[in-house]
């Protein structure tokens, strides 16, 4: 098996987050390599992992290693309404 590739982790400053870096998110890693972003995650709170392009398909294959996905709920709107049912609120979620 090929040797992990591990993330840098840099602390952004404040009580949370660290971005990671020296991952290519469009390329498959070994699980190692997903252990440590879970790892960091759970240390910092929030993660950022900068300057990735990646396609729907990419996006959901990284995710798809931390987790299972969820899809968000999407607001509607009918067409004689002003405004989107919901629309207004904040609704936050937990990603863990």
């Amino acid at each position: 098996m090929a040797t992990a590739t591990l993330p840098e982790v840099h602390r952004t400053g404040g009580l949370i987050g660290a971005e990671l870096r020296g991952l290519d998110l469009t390329r498959d890693y070994p699980d190692e390599t997903y252990q440590a972003v879970l790892r960091a995650w759970a240390e910092y709170g929030v993660i950022f992992l900068r300057d990735q392009h990646l396609n729907a398909g990419q996006r959901d294959a990284f995710a798809s290693r931390l987790g299972d996905i969820r899809v968000r709920q999407e607001l509607r709107k009918e067409p004689e309404q002003v405004k989107a049912i919901g629309e207004g609120w904040h609704n936050g979620a937990c990603f863990t």
